[in-house]
């Protein structure tokens, strides 16, 4: 029978949550790449994690919600809620419902269905 010291699963479960974000982080650079090619390449890692932030920021918890939340907010302004026009993402990013639900709503908005 596999024993593991105290402390082994924690250490286990913050090397996976750095590997996940490290892997999102990569493919969100590669997307913004291809589909922004205007933004430049040297913001790109710190737009990035200030995407990762503003996850945590708005309770996204599950790495299904943070990967997608990450692809719609990188196509925006790093300080998005600041501007009038994107007040209602922020309004739905900082509602009582569910993340899946906020994100679903979000997705909906956005592509107009």
């Amino acid at each position: 029978m596999l024993k593991l010291a105290p402390g082994q699963m924690s250490a286990f479960e913050r090397a996976e949550g750095a590997r996940f974000y490290a892997d999102l982080g990569a493919d969100l650079d590669a997307f913004m790449a291809r589909e922004l090619p205007d933004f430049p390449e040297e913001n790109r890692p710190r737009h990035i994690s200030h995407v990762f932030f503003l996850c945590q920021h708005y309770r996204i918890e599950t790495r299904k919600d943070i990967t997608q939340l990450s692809y719609i907010l990188v196509t925006f302004p790093p300080n998005f809620y600041e501007y009038p026009e994107y007040a209602w993402v922020h309004s739905i990013l900082i509602s009582d419902t569910p993340a899946s639900q906020r994100i679903a709503r979000l997705t909906d908005a956005l592509l107009g269905t």
